[in-house]
């Protein structure tokens, strides 16, 4: 299941099984997962959508391969088709500010030996640095961020994860605060397709992992329309000669 939120609780992005749905996404993005086999919503391993909800990045889970919208800035196209380099980039991830982002690596892939990028505004509370202290082979580890509403993020690392809360998500009680807590014990991560939204951050689905057991919970927290698509789509995909079929089924409004 993929869940990408767009700038407002009207423009929203999901996919379970062979069935997806869009609401107000466009055609840049829809025709990625239409007109390519390789990108139909069972082999999608990640997508990250930009908050303007036209430029976007996906993975692959089959073949590691990425594929992305036309108008991805240049810098962010240099890293992924740079001469030497391809097939390097694991992760990539738009933050909460027009040109803020974080790119991950594979092992020996990246520019100059680096294993990550991140790219974000001067006073975004990032905790890198306080991080890179405290973990021990904190690049080897890191996996890729989450960016949320604010400048809340989730560090996902192997086996673990770190989150940082601002704003109203600070709160204990706050559904996205609680989710986390509820995981925050040894062993647990966070899946790729996890995301959160840029605009709210109340919305949320997170995909947790125990890295011994591959126990996986789902949990999330969407928009009124969102979670009703989403249940329509779970009833169509599990009728037999749905479940059954391999082509992409897409739902427009």
């Amino acid at each position: 299941m993929i869940i990408c939120f767009g700038p407002t609780e009207d423009d929203f992005i999901i996919s379970y099984g062979v069935q997806a749905y869009h609401s107000n996404a466009p055609s840049s993005i829809i025709e990625l997962m239409e007109n390519n086999p390789d990108w139909d919503p069972m082999r999608i391993g990640w997508i990250s959508i930009h908050q303007n909800f036209t430029t976007a990045v996906f993975m692959s889970w089959v073949t590691g391969t990425l594929a992305w919208t036309a108008d991805l800035p240049k810098e962010l196209e240099g890293y992924i088709e740079h001469p030497g380099l391809a097939n390097t980039v694991s992760y990539l991830a738009f933050a909460d500010s027009d040109d803020g982002f974080f790119i991950k690596f594979r092992p020996g892939g990246g520019p100059n030996g680096r294993s990550w990028i991140l790219n974000v505004r001067p006073d975004y509370p990032d905790q890198v640095e306080i991080l890179m202290s405290e973990i021990p082979n904190f690049s080897d580890r890191l996996r890729y961020i989450l960016f949320g509403h604010g400048g809340t993020h989730i560090y996902v690392f192997d086996t673990g994860f770190c989150a940082h809360f601002e704003g109203e998500a600070k709160d204990p009680e706050h559904p996205l605060h609680k989710t986390i807590e509820e995981f925050n014990k040894p062993g647990w991560t966070l899946r790729d397709g996890s995301s959160l939204s840029l605009y709210d951050d109340n919305y949320f689905c997170l995909k947790f992992v125990h890295a011994e057991s591959n126990e996986i919970f789902m949990r999330f927290n969407l928009p009124i329309k969102m979670h009703e698509r989403l249940m329509e789509l779970v009833e169509e995909t599990e009728k037999p000669d749905v479940a059954l079929g391999r082509s992409i089924r897409f739902h427009i409004s």
